[in-house]
């Protein structure tokens, strides 16, 4: 893990909540599930991404990786592509 001078975990890297750890959905690995923890995105696209189905605490599948960041998902049974600037906004962990 990546630290800041202040002791503080630098952006990109997981970061600790209690017992969760917290990633970044661009930062997954293929062929896992995760949860949904937060969406942090302008008003309009979050509530896109909620009207198809990602909410808190929604399971996601990561699918495939294709060109630079982009990221084939699974949600709800669903097949969607994102690209880096969403995914980066988008906070998970592992799925139990």
């Amino acid at each position: 893990m990546r630290y800041n001078r202040g002791g503080t975990f630098a952006r990109g890297s997981p970061r600790l909540t209690g017992e969760q750890v917290y990633m970044q959905l661009n930062e997954a690995r293929v062929g896992q599930t995760y949860t949904v923890k937060r969406i942090d995105l302008p008003f309009e696209m979050q509530r896109r991404l909620e009207a198809l189905g990602m909410t808190d605490e929604a399971p996601v599948s990561v699918l495939n990786r294709k060109g630079k960041g982009i990221l084939i998902i699974k949600l709800r049974g669903t097949r969607f592509a994102l690209g880096y600037n969403i995914t980066k906004n988008i906070e998970v962990t592992a799925h139990e």
